[in-house]
């Protein structure tokens, strides 16, 4: 009798173990619709906020690999919503912000990229924070992971709503392209030309500014890293290529700039984007005659960027607002690019030499910072 006592009492308290753990780590409601768009949030909805967020949390540190994939993007769903109010993205950022730091540093790397992916749907000012030192001190998977999170950040940033602070955002600007300037792996280069444009892509109003500094460091960084660059070879493998495709990236964002933008270019910034597109035309010169013989690929990359930093020289100088900037005398993009194709070098050059000597004239660029050989 004592023994079926026992066993009794066990399987009682087992069932209420269970019971109580069904309870404790049950999976909270889902969000009710329209959540996100409240303008202000209620003691009970915080609470429920709390609920959800530190359940997915939970998870994400000890679930399954297929469970922690789930966690991750019922948190990234939040920010998907079709309107998203400043005051959640806070009070979302309150409770995520020191998980997310751990998991920035945590050995496991499905969790640096979840810390990651939840930051930039995040956008507010304490996850733009969190991505200065990463980009900055990273090895460089872990550069072009916070890198390509960043442009998320930035496209979220130019949405509904503002909760990230504008210097913030001059900040990286300014960091990125610091970085990018000095960058010595093109994989990395890229990805920071490519943040650098989505920040300069942004048209709300009162991101004008953030656009502008974007893209102003974007065209002296590439300046200074182009008039640097020795001529390549296409002998390092991807390298070469790689660097092409960053700076086909610049002067793509360079040209949305200057298309989308309205009004007159201020003089600043046409400097600097004529200077980029002229060293970019330096740099075509002097490696268009290593192209190794049947590589396809290089001549076509270097033909393409010939062409758009002509289009976006004839598109500076045209909305310069400077009298005579636009007059005739400057090459077409096509005349540029056809020069390339038939291997005229020589007319290449010529045709260079009179566009460095325009934006000399209108931007006082000297001619002496354009390496042609």
């Amino acid at each position: 009798m004592g023994r079926t006592l026992l066993v009794r009492c066990l399987a009682i308290g087992w069932v209420l173990a269970m019971a109580w753990s069904g309870v404790a780590h049950a999976q909270p409601a889902p969000l009710p619709q329209g959540f996100q768009a409240s303008g202000s949030l209620t003691s009970e909805q915080t609470a429920q906020l709390e609920e959800f967020i530190n359940y997915q949390l939970g998870v994400l540190e000890s679930g399954t690999p297929m469970a922690r994939k789930g966690a991750r993007d019922q948190l990234v769903a939040m920010f998907e919503a079709p309107s998203v109010s400043t005051a959640f993205r806070m009070a979302c950022s309150r409770i995520l912000r020191s998980s997310l730091e751990s998991m920035m540093a945590s050995d496991r790397q499905d969790s640096r990229y979840a810390a990651y992916v939840i930051a930039a749907h995040l956008a507010t000012d304490d996850a733009a924070r969190m991505f200065e030192t990463p980009i900055a001190g990273g090895d460089e998977a872990t550069k072009v992971l916070a890198l390509g999170q960043l442009r998320v950040l930035f496209i979220e940033v130019d949405g509904e709503g503002l909760a990230v602070q504008t210097p913030t955002l001059e900040r990286l600007a300014g960091s990125i392209g610091r970085l990018l300037a000095e960058e010595s792996s093109p994989h990395v280069a890229q990805q920071q030309a490519k943040a650098l444009g989505t920040l300069a892509a942004a048209r709300k109003p009162e991101l004008s500014r953030v656009a502008r500094r974007a893209m102003i460091e974007l065209a002296k960084a590439c300046s200074i890293r182009l008039s640097e660059m020795p001529a390549m070879t296409f002998e390092n493998g991807d390298e070469d290529r790689m660097e092409l495709i960053a700076q086909l990236s610049a002067i793509d964002a360079a040209r949305q700039w200057l298309v989308l933008s309205t009004g007159t270019v201020d003089k600043e910034v046409g400097r600097d984007v004529a200077e980029m597109a002229g060293q970019m035309l330096a740099l075509v010169s002097r490696t268009y005659g290593h192209v190794p013989a049947g590589a396809e690929d290089p001549q076509r990359y270097l033909q393409s960027l010939a062409r758009q930093a002509m289009e976006t020289i004839g598109l500076v100088l045209a909305r310069s607002g400077i009298e005579g900037a636009s007059a005739p005398g400057v090459p077409s993009a096509a005349q540029i690019e056809r020069a390339l194709a038939d291997n005229d070098m020589r007319n290449f050059r010529l045709m260079l030499i009179q566009t460095i000597d325009r934006i000399e004239q209108v931007f006082g660029v000297s001619a002496d910072r354009f390496r042609f050989e």
